[in-house]
C-alpha cells in the first residue's frame, strides 16, 4: 500500500515553490513559512547578502539547532536508560 503523494504550492521569500510529499499539506506550509520566516530574518540582520548567501546562513543555523537537539536527545535518552542508583555510582 503506497501513501498518498500530496502536493502543495507555497511562497518561500517571495517565491512560489511546489512541494509534493506523504506530509499533510498545513505541515508543508508551516515549514515553508517558517523557512520564510528564518531567510527573512537572516535578510535583515545582513542586508547586504545574497539570496544564496542568506539561504546557506540560514540553513547552518538551522542545521546547529538539529545537531544540538540531536544531541539533547541523545543525552535525556541515555538518562531514561540508566539503572536506578548507577548514576550515584559513577
Amino acid at each position: 500500500m503506497s501513501e498518498k503523494i500530496n502536493k502543495v504550492e507555497v511562497v518561500i521569500s517571495n517565491e512560489t515553490y511546489i512541494l509534493k510529499g506523504t506530509d499533510p499539506p498545513e505541515y508543508m506550509e508551516m515549514l515553508a513559512a517558517q523557512l520564510s520566516r528564518r531567510l527573512g530574518e537572516v535578510q535583515v540582520m545582513n542586508p547586504r547578502l545574497s539570496m544564496y548567501q542568506s539561504a546557506i546562513l540560514t540553513a547552518l543555523n538551522i542545521l546547529d539547532e538539529y545537531v544540538k537537539l540531536k544531541e539533547d536527545h541523545r543525552n535525556l535518552v541515555e538518562l531514561l536508560e540508566e539503572k536506578p542508583g548507577e548514576k550515584a555510582k559513577k
